[in-house]
């Protein structure tokens, strides 16, 4: 058996996929933060100092190799991120990328992401975030499981410099892609974003006009277009609509001149 030196720790075997065990790693994070100006700073002034936002590191793989995350976080444990770090699970190298402008913690995401109002109605149970570039977006990504098995279920995206979540439908045929579907609509990526073959889209925007009919229905149309749309059986959320909301939903554009019937209606003033 040959033994390598921690400094030939690169030079190690390429099927060698880990050396620093995630205990030791959650330790070097937490040195690293609170002790990033010594320890008389962490005692008294507590300059610059941070630490993880959770107690555990993610391995992901970076490239062709594989790394420790986790985010970090004020000491006051409140919900913003003043930074993530990457450490290499061979070399122990780790890198700490700075966030601006007060971004969600994980913590914080994962918070945003039980609250949200799909997720508290289907029971569903927010797993581990992981912090990916979506869109040139810092966001959250945070798989959901049913509470009784663990089975997955569907994804949430959490924009992480404000929290707005969107959720996958767990009726789609690929409850991710519609996530990501939702998530460029919400972004205003796209007017509308075609989800799969069905020619069902989503569209967004500001509510024009709005009006009842019989039998509990409301037709609307969106600033800035004519195309008017239907809610058959409108919801309470859709009832409380009013000119001027925000808006997204999806709906297949009507070719033959009938008027199209939205679905998962959602209405940003309401917090949805």
């Amino acid at each position: 058996m040959r033994k390598y030196a921690r400094a030939d720790f690169e030079r190690l075997p390429r099927w060698v996929s880990r050396v620093y065990p995630d205990e030791l790693a959650i330790s070097y994070n937490e040195w690293f933060g609170k002790f990033v100006h010594g320890m008389w700073n962490y005692l008294l002034a507590k300059r610059d100092v941070h630490v993880p936002a959770r107690p555990e590191v993610f391995g992901l793989l970076a490239g062709e190799r594989f790394v420790w995350f986790v985010d970090h976080t004020s000491p006051a444990s409140d919900q913003s991120m003043t930074g993530f770090t990457y450490m290499d699970t061979v070399s122990g190298r780790m890198t700490y990328y700075t966030s601006s402008g007060g971004e969600f913690n994980s913590r914080g995401a994962e918070d945003a992401v039980a609250s949200n109002p799909i997720v508290r109605q289907g029971k569903l149970v927010p797993t581990q975030p992981i912090l990916y570039n979506a869109f040139q977006q810092n966001t959250w990504i945070v798989p959901l499981v049913a509470p009784d098995t663990g089975k997955y279920q569907t994804l949430a995206l959490v924009q992480a410099k404000n929290g707005r979540v969107v959720v996958g439908s767990t009726a789609s045929a690929s409850p991710q892609k519609d996530a990501f579907t939702q998530y460029a609509a919400l972004l205003g990526i796209a007017n509308a974003v075609p989800e799969s073959d069905s020619g069902l889209k989503y569209f967004q925007g500001e509510v024009d006009r709005i009006a009842a009919a019989p039998g509990g229905s409301l037709y609307f149309t969106l600033r800035g277009s004519r195309r008017i749309f239907s809610l058959e059986a409108a919801a309470a959320q859709a009832l409380l609509a009013r000119s001027g909301d925000r808006v997204r939903f999806r709906a297949v554009p009507a070719r033959d001149g009938s008027i199209p019937k939205a679905r998962d209606f959602r209405d940003a003033a309401l917090g949805q």
